[in-house]
């Protein structure tokens, strides 16, 4: 029996010629959305870092301002007048007995700039992490009752000042209108970064965020 061909009849398929030209298009799809996660990757690494260490600065800044509203007027260092110290130290007041002008005290603070413990001054990038002799930001708190000093780091990557005309990584500044005035500049190594740490062209991002706090406001504990 013979059966008369429908040339019009639907195909049940692919040809191999299709089934060719749909997988070379869809590779070349697959390819080309790979390379662009590629090229875009170093791109999305880098804003990743520069959001990080401003959220870092600005964290930093902000706890030292809440504590530095809460100390005795007569108990910061620097004294009114002094500009760009690398350390702030004050006793906090913790409330007061009867009236404004009978404060009772609390801790001794001392925040101040000391060498990485793993990258010391000496021109190198002794742990590696792309940045040479960076500073760390040290919070000490030394209780009223005289026990043992809580040291703690409150900022790692912290600028070291290259040249004599170069602001520190961390300063403060005490005005004549008892304004303190808190700078902090943190830095870190661009990820898609592969120059030597040492090579001046490499990229390096900062984050440098400065904030003021009245202390004509220090008694209001609390707020």
């Amino acid at each position: 029996m013979f059966h008369k061909w429908n040339k019009n009849r639907e195909r049940a398929g692919f040809t191999a010629l299709e089934v060719i030209i749909a997988v070379t298009i869809f590779a070349g799809v697959i390819v080309g959305a790979f390379n662009m996660f590629v090229v875009s990757q170093p791109f999305a690494n880098t804003s990743l870092v520069k959001t990080a260490i401003e959220d870092q600065a600005r964290a930093t800044l902000d706890k030292i301002v809440n504590e530095v509203r809460r100390a005795h007027q007569p108990s910061i260092v620097p004294a009114e007048g002094t500009e760009d110290e690398t350390s702030l130290e004050f006793t906090l007041i913790t409330g007061f007995a009867d009236n404004i002008d009978d404060p009772q005290f609390g801790s001794d603070i001392l925040y101040e700039l000391q060498d990485h413990p793993d990258d010391p001054i000496g021109g190198g990038d002794d742990n590696g992490n792309g940045l040479i002799d960076e500073q760390i930001l040290v919070r000490t708190e030394t209780p009223l009752n005289g026990g043992d000093p809580i040291v703690s780091i409150i900022s790692n990557f912290v600028e070291r000042k290259q040249n004599a005309d170069d602001p520190e990584g961390f300063s403060v500044s005490h005005s004549a209108d008892d304004r303190i005035t808190l700078r902090l500049t943190i830095v870190r190594r661009d990820p898609a970064e592969r120059r030597d740490a040492s090579d001046p062209d490499a990229i390096i991002h900062r984050a440098s965020l400065e904030t003021d706090v009245l202390i004509n406001n220090v008694n209001e504990v609390g707020n």
